[in-house]
């Protein structure tokens, strides 16, 4: 047990050479004995805290307490954080694991095969461990919905509004993710559907939004200097292969005539 201790006492003061910014000269120190630390108000510099008495050392050893309450080394929170976030690898697996997990989960609510689940996963895979992949849990959780919609968009489409609407997401949440991604494909525009009900009742033409959204997303490259809801009219202009410049297409959409006619002249 001394050899133990002696050897656990070499390791914390390596680890402090590593680690350690020293405390301000400013010290207030609070103690917070439930959570066994030390902490300086001025810089936020804490240390584990221990009674120096033998019987409360050796009661530290105990298993069922945590193996840091009998580490005694200072850090600071942020540090703390940075080291678990980019340098531990079992951090970083289990936040990964849980995410494929999330992913399979959704994908069976939406009746998606294991084929498209799986490559859905493989791509969120690629994402998290080459991209930089957002915190923010509504963006990524669009990501993943993005990595299942982009496997499933040629020959098992589901309604993606319907899908965000039910996960308490927006168009926003979505594009958003995509750019992340870097793929840049399937990207939305908030109108779609109320556009496609608008159109089915003025022409009776009934559009796919897989049609619309393909569409768009070729007419988004190339027109990045109008803003996404002319860009969207644009779309069912040449869907519907407007030719008469008298057409009521025109009176439709809250926009004017002569927007209009710059965005499809350009």
């Amino acid at each position: 047990m001394e050899n133990y201790f002696k050897q656990l006492e070499k390791y914390n003061e390596e680890k402090k050479e590593e680690i350690i910014e020293d405390c301000c000269n400013n010290k207030k120190i609070i103690i917070d004995e439930p959570k066994n630390i030390e902490i300086c108000k001025s810089c936020g510099n804490t240390e584990i805290y221990l009674e120096l008495i033998q019987d409360n050392y050796i009661t530290q050893t105990n298993p069922k307490y945590r193996l840091t309450s009998i580490i005694p080394y200072s850090f600071k929170y942020k540090h703390l954080n940075r080291i678990q976030k980019w340098n531990n690898y079992s951090y970083k697996e289990n936040t990964a694991l849980k995410s494929y997990k999330i992913i399979r989960n959704l994908g069976l609510e939406f009746n998606l095969n294991n084929e498209i689940i799986n490559n859905a996963i493989q791509l969120y895979k690629k994402f998290y461990y080459q991209d930089k992949i957002s915190t923010r849990n509504k963006i990524k959780r669009s990501l993943f919905i993005y990595c299942l919609f982009y496997f499933a968009f040629n020959n098992n489409f589901f309604d993606i509004f319907e899908k965000l609407k039910i996960n308490n997401l927006t168009v926003i949440h979505f594009n958003k993710a995509i750019s992340r991604s870097n793929l840049n494909e399937y990207f939305l525009q908030i109108n779609m559907k109320k556009y496609i009900q608008l159109i089915e009742k003025k022409y009776k033409k009934i559009f796919e939004l897989k049609q619309v959204i393909i569409k768009y997303n070729e007419l988004l490259k190339k027109n990045d200097k109008f803003n996404t809801n002319s860009i969207l009219i644009l779309v069912f202009y040449k869907l519907l292969n407007i030719t008469n410049e008298n057409d009521e297409f025109f009176n439709l959409f809250d926009i004017s005539k002569f927007t209009l006619k710059k965005i499809i002249k350009n």
